[in-house]
This record gives structure tokens, C-alpha cells and sequence, in this order.
């Protein structure tokens, strides 16, 4: 007992712990992650105001280059004004309805830069889907440069220089293209019959001017107002923002000065056309700081403690209470025990005198003196059964005794122990019926099974006596030897079919209420079980029936 108490003690401390430190690391858990989301949403919301920032610069360009080349006037001469006094413009591009690219010319073998831009305006215009290239495009190439102007502006414009699409609607688009040293960004401008001018931008130039946009101070993570909180560092942790390319490569970065190895914290895409490149945050240390256990661990080193205190009071004291309770079981079993003796002597004793008193003459004085020396002895006998009773309760369930199994008279013994009550019950006025069915002599323990009834048939005496009526009835079931016991008393309420074999259990409590100990059925069931059978309580309309059924397996013979 004492090793499943200290198995109890162990879970009552351990279970509740494991519980609260698990609770408690899955709640720092979810609080750091939901403080993580709500600092990337801030920073990507800081970074999509640098973007914003920097679509404008591009969108700015586009606008300032649209409205230059929708000015009236020959278009190659547009072309060549702006190639040269715009510094964010590298070349410029012409292609007809057709898709014919009737600009730049071919140019001269001296300059290596246009010739390979020449080149690859082909598969650039190929590679735009508003755009269709024709074959005529490749002859047009080869032509002198002077009869490609004539034409250009004979494709373009009207005789005086004014061009034929200046009140036609224009639509731009971004085009990316890749070569040289990286990304290129091409500005389209779509007309709506059908003309299209494409605008190199110079890369280095539209790169610095990106730059320039960008803010200088360094990017805070949270608002003054959120910064100090369990999970957030102070804005001067070290941290840096950074303008990456399409190649991964850092183009610009503000902020502290740190080794950026580490995937960053927070990347938001540019907008179109620099979708490939990225404005990332990185910090050097997390941004949600990892709370200290130290705290918890204490809390629950505390809670351990106390109930580490409460578990050994508790244990303490049922431990204490099961020595007072096995003390007082030891001596309850030790004292009746002792009385086995004296009760014997004063039924052999008052026996002898009975048999003494039988041969003198009869009269008055002998007649008293048999009758008082037959109460001694029917008392000191329901005094055995009583002391028998508390043994057979007391007795630890380690050292039970098996039956003394022997051929009995079942039938005789159940008579002899309704002998032992029939003064009382003649003095209550409770008519006895006997129904014996048994006709075998089996092989069972006549102690138990007198034990069994006594307690049944005493059960009668004190509660039942109202119904003036027992019947004990056996016979043999399918190898089961069925012994019950019915009265015609108040009966037992079903809802306490179950209880009444507790020990100690009495229906009626009370001081008005029939004298005893509440362990007779306790005793009679326990009994029943040492035996190998079972003692049950049956539904009847009238009364209490008790049903005890013991195995009788074994060979027998008939009934002499």
C-alpha cells in the first residue's frame, strides 16, 4: 500500500506540472509567434513605402519621356534628342504597325555597345506580347542609313515635319529584358494605330536614381508605443535595410553596417517591371527576444514544492490513519481471538451442568435453572457466530484461509442452523418453511456455509420479524448448489442492492432503528467468495430473498 501511495503522491505532483509547463511554454509559444506576425507586418509595411517610393521614380521617367516623344515634330529627330539629353535614356526604338523595325539603323561596325543592342532588338520585341515582329524587319536592316530615314519619315510623318500619330492615344508598358551587366527596363509606348516606340533606359543611371530615393535613417521596426514589450528590442538594435537584385546581389544598403548571411527577416518584391528585386530587413539578433524560462521554471519549482508539502501531509496522514485503522483491525482480531476460549468453557460448562441438572427429580427449580442454562448457552453461541463474523472480517486478505472442503449433508446442515434460531424465532412468532431439495451429500466447507446463513437468518431476526415469515429453500442448479433465504418483510429499496454489502452499511441509521454492526452481509458475502461462490439479493414483489450459489463440481453420492 505504502508503494502505491508514493505512486500516487509522484503522479499528484509530476501530472500537474507537466501540464502547466506545457501550458505554459505552448502560451510563450503563440505570443511570440503572434508578436513575430505583427512586427513583419509593420516592416513590410515600411517596405511597401520604399516601394511605392520607388515605382514612383520609374513612373515618373515614363510620364517625362511619354510627354517629350508625343510632342509634335519628325520622330527620329525626337529619337536623337533624347537619346542625348536625357541621361536616363540609352536608345530608342521604332517599329510600325507591321511590326516592321524601321529604327535605329544598322549601325556601324566601331560601335560594339549599339551593335549588340541592334541585335537583340529582334528577340526583344519577339519576347513582348503586344508586339509581332515580321521578316520584312530583317531587310529593312541592310538598306543605306539615308534611304532609312527617307523612309522612316515617309512611315511616320506628313510632308512639314508633322507627325501622323500625335493625336493618337498612347498606352506605355515596362518591358525586362536581361543582358550585359543585369536587368534592362524597356519603356513601351504603345500607340493606337498600331505604331510602337521602346525606350532603353541606362541602367546605371536608373539604378542611382533608385538609390537616391532611398531614405537614409535606419528602418524601425515598431512604433515607440509598441517597442517595449516582452517580446520587442529597443529601436537601436542593429539592423539594415537592403535593395537587392535579380541576382541576389546587394545593390544598396542603409542602416548598421552587419554581414547579411542569414535569410533576412522581412522581403517584400518590388513592383513591376523590378519584380525580381528585393527590399529585405535583416537584424542582428531576432526582433522577438526568446523569453527567459528562468522565470517559469522557478513558478513551477514553487508549485512543486507546495505540492510536494501537501502530497507528504496528505500521505502522512493516510498513512497514520491506516496504522490507527490496522491497529484497531489487529486488535479487534486479537480480542476475538481470546474470546474463542472463554466462550467455549461457558458452553461446555453450562452443557454439562444442563446434563447434570437432567437427573435430578423434576421440579420447579430444575425447570428454571435447564431453561436460564439454555439462554447461556444460545447467547454464547450467537456470541461465537458474532466473534467468528469479526475474524473472518479482520483477516488480511494475504493469509485467507482456503475451505475445509468435506462431503457434507447440506440439507442437515442448513437444518441445524435454523435450530439455532427457532427459540427466537418461536418467541417472535416467525413461521419457518423448509423447502430441502438437495437429497445429495456434496463436497463443500459446512463452516462457511453455516457462517453464510447465520448472518442471513440473523438478518430476519432483527429487521425482518415484522413479516413473521421465513422460507429456506436448496436444491442443485446445473452443478451449483442454490441455497436462499426469503422473508416478508419491508423489503430492500433496489437503488440499495449494491450498498447493503458494504461493510457498515445500515439502511436505518438511527437510535429508534434495530440494533447491530452492519457487517453481517459483508461477512456472508465475503464468505460466499472465499468459497468460490456468490451471495446475491433477488427482485420479489414482497420481502427480501437472498440467493447463495456455491460450485458443487465435485463427485457425491446419494443421500443415505
Amino acid at each position: 500500500m505504502t508503494h502505491r501511495l508514493l505512486i500516487a503522491l509522484i503522479v499528484l505532483i509530476a501530472a500537474p506540472l507537466v501540464l502547466l509547463g506545457w501550458g505554459a511554454s505552448s502560451l510563450l509559444r503563440r505570443q511570440r509567434e503572434t508578436a513575430q506576425q505583427q512586427l513583419n507586418t509593420v516592416l513590410q509595411s515600411r517596405l511597401l513605402e520604399i516601394d511605392q517610393s520607388l515605382a514612383e521614380v520609374l513612373a515618373g521617367h515614363a510620364r517625362r519621356i511619354s510627354e517629350k516623344l508625343d510632342r509634335p515634330g519628325n520622330p527620329i529627330d525626337k529619337f536623337e534628342q533624347i537619346t542625348r539629353h536625357d541621361p536616363v535614356v540609352r536608345q530608342c526604338f521604332f517599329a510600325n504597325a507591321r511590326g516592321v523595325i524601321v529604327y535605329p539603323p544598322k549601325p556601324v561596325a566601331e560601335d560594339p555597345e549599339a551593335i549588340a543592342i541592334y541585335a537583340a532588338l529582334p528577340a526583344i520585341i519577339a519576347s513582348n506580347p503586344d508586339l509581332e515582329i515580321s521578316e520584312e524587319s530583317r531587310s529593312k536592316a541592310d538598306t543605306p542609313s539615308t534611304k532609312l530615314q527617307t523612309q522612316v519619315q515617309a512611315a511616320v510623318a506628313k510632308p512639314g515635319g508633322k507627325s501622323t500619330s500625335k493625336n493618337a492615344a498612347t498606352t506605355t508598358r515596362w518591358q525586362v529584358w536581361y543582358m550585359d551587366e543585369g536587368s534592362q527596363l524597356i519603356l513601351w509606348l504603345l500607340k493606337s494605330n498600331g505604331d510602337s516606340i521602346g525606350v532603353l533606359l541606362e541602367r546605371a543611371r536608373w539604378v542611382s536614381e533608385l538609390i537616391a530615393a532611398l531614405p537614409d535613417a535606419k528602418l524601425v521596426a515598431m512604433p515607440e508605443s509598441h517597442m517595449k514589450t516582452q517580446f520587442s528590442k529597443q529601436s537601436d538594435s542593429i539592423s539594415c535595410t537592403s535593395l537587392v537584385d535579380e541576382a541576389g546581389q546587394i545593390v544598396y544598403r542603409w542602416g548598421n553596417d552587419l554581414e547579411t548571411t542569414d535569410d533576412p527577416i522581412v522581403a517584400v518584391p518590388l513592383s513591376p517591371p523590378l519584380s525580381s528585386w528585393q527590399l529585405q530587413y535583416n537584424n542582428a539578433a531576432p526582433l522577438v527576444v526568446q523569453s527567459s524560462s528562468l522565470a517559469t521554471i522557478l513558478s513551477l519549482s514553487g508549485l512543486a514544492v507546495m505540492l510536494l508539502a501537501l502530497g507528504t501531509y496528505v500521505m502522512t496522514s493516510v498513512q497514520r490513519q491506516m496504522h490507527v485503522a490496522r491497529s484497531r483491525v489487529s486488535f479487534a482480531g486479537q480480542v476475538s481471538h481470546e474470546l474463542r476460549t472463554p466462550l467455549t468453557n461457558i458452553r461446555l460448562y453450562a452443557e454439562l451442568a444442563e446434563s447434570d441438572l437432567e437427573n435430578l427429580p423434576d421440579d420447579d427449580t430444575r425447570e428454571t435453572i435447564l431453561r436460564r442454562l439454555r439462554v447461556i448457552d444460545s447467547e454464547s453461541r450467537r456470541l461465537g457466530r458474532l466473534v467468528s463474523g469479526v475474524l473472518e472480517m479482520v483477516r488480511d486478505e494475504r493469509n485467507v484461509r482456503a475451505p475445509s472442503r468435506t462431503t457434507t449433508d447440506v440439507d442437515d446442515v442448513i437444518d441445524q442452523t435454523l435450530a439455532q434460531f427457532s427459540p427466537r424465532f418461536d418467541t417472535l412468532g416467525i413461521e419457518v418453511q423448509r423447502d430441502a431439495r438437495v437429497a445429495k451429500r456434496l463436497y463443500v466447507d459446512p463452516d462457511i456455509l453455516e457462517m453464510v446463513l447465520v448472518n442471513l437468518l440473523s438478518n430476519v431476526e432483527k429487521y425482518a420479524a415484522a413479516g413473521k415469515f421465513v422460507r429456506v429453500a436448496s436444491w442443485i442448479e446445473e452443478n451449483e448448489l442454490v441455497v436462499t433465504v426469503a422473508d416478508r418483510g419491508p423489503g430492500i429499496p433496489r437503488r440499495y442492492h449494491r450498498k447493503i454489502f458494504r461493510p457498515f452499511f445500515r439502511l436505518d441509521d438511527s437510535i429508534h432503528a434495530p440494533s447491530g454492526t452492519g457487517i453481517g452481509l459483508a461477512i456472508a458475502k465475503l464468505a460466499a467468495q472465499r468459497h468460490g461462490g456468490r451471495l446475491l439479493i433477488t427482485n420479489v414483489d414482497v420481502g427480501t430473498e437472498f440467493e447463495l450459489r456455491v460450485t458443487a463440481d465435485q463427485s457425491y453420492s446419494d443421500h443415505t
